[in-house]
């Protein structure tokens, strides 16, 4: 496997307590999924609360560039528009993700500047930036009956999410 870096908005420690906190009322341990592979696909993943901006970086020559680059970037809340299930790796398991509301494209306009300033594995990369946060990597047979309790805890809960800084992560 490459060593690729990204970059990512990082969340404060009150939010990764929020979402670990409903994360474990909704789901039992057995709920989660753990790649024997992958290790960064560990069931639940609120202590790295993040949203990758863009990810296969692979120049370490260009490291310095990219942080000096990144460090100018004013962040502000970020906006949750939904929760939701996506599909993970051939349909091994579901990635229980929150939707962000990229205000005026910033986020994209972002994701964009990087991939046109530096170099990137172009091979690891979705066909289209959606923003979204990762909450837990779950079992697939885990019941859709339990996005109804996401949806309810997201209405009743936590709207915004306070990004702490921005970083290239190796």
């Amino acid at each position: 496997m490459k060593n690729l870096s990204y970059v990512a908005i990082k969340f404060s420690d009150e939010d990764k307590k929020a979402f670990s906190k409903f994360l474990h009322s909704v789901c039992d341990e057995d709920d989660f999924f753990c790649s024997p592979v992958i290790k960064s696909i560990k069931g639940d993943v609120t202590d790295d609360l993040h949203l990758t901006v863009l990810y296969g970086f692979n120049k370490p020559s260009e490291k310095e560039k990219i942080k000096n680059y990144i460090d100018k970037i004013e962040l502000e809340d970020l906006e949750i528009e939904g929760i939701d299930f996506l599909s993970g790796y051939r349909g091994l398991y579901k990635v229980l993700v929150l939707s962000i509301k990229d205000k005026g494209g910033r986020l994209l306009k972002l994701h964009k500047n990087l991939k046109k300033k530096f170099s990137f594995d172009e091979e690891v990369q979705h066909e289209k930036f959606i923003p979204h946060v990762t909450l837990a990597y779950l079992k697939k047979d885990v019941r859709e009956g339990k996005k109804k309790e996401f949806e309810e805890f997201f209405i009743k809960s936590v709207k915004v999410l306070h990004p702490v800084g921005i970083e290239l992560v190796n």
